[in-house]
């Protein structure tokens, strides 16, 4: 019995989607931002963020596929919250610097996260969607 439905993705099985990904060590391909779908740009990065822990801190690097936003990250019982952003300054077309104003503002919005199986949906203080992820297993 279906309770909630939030997204079919591509090329996946339930097999895969059993046990929940982890939200460290995991490239978190982005799909959705502010609920827009977030497609390749032709030559660049896959959109994606990454969150790890070095030397005690957790952190996180992020892109759209130009330039790379780092930053730290707070994760509690019931919150996940990111660090503004720094970021690289490569030269982008208007549409990717666009696209990660809004990644960067998305990610300053969240207030929580929540994995199901190879999902990850972000979301801000009032339960809006501010990014959904999919995990992507080499």
């Amino acid at each position: 019995m279906v309770n909630r439905f939030v997204g079919a993705w591509p090329n996946q099985n339930c097999s895969r989607s059993k046990a929940d990904a982890e939200l460290t060590n995991t490239h978190w391909r982005i799909v959705r931002l502010d609920g827009q779908p977030i497609g390749m740009a032709e030559g660049r990065r896959e959109p994606h963020i990454q969150l790890r822990v070095k030397d005690g801190k957790p952190g996180y690097a992020a892109t759209i596929g130009c330039n790379q936003l780092i930053g730290g990250y707070t994760q509690t019982a019931d919150g996940l919250t990111f660090g503004r952003p720094a970021s690289s300054r490569m030269a982008c077309s208007p549409e990717l610097r666009q696209r990660e104003q809004a990644l960067a503002a998305a990610l300053e919005r969240t207030a929580q996260g929540r994995i199901l199986g190879n999902t990850l949906v972000l979301r801000d203080a009032q339960g809006a969607e501010t990014a959904a992820l999919e995990a992507v297993h080499f």
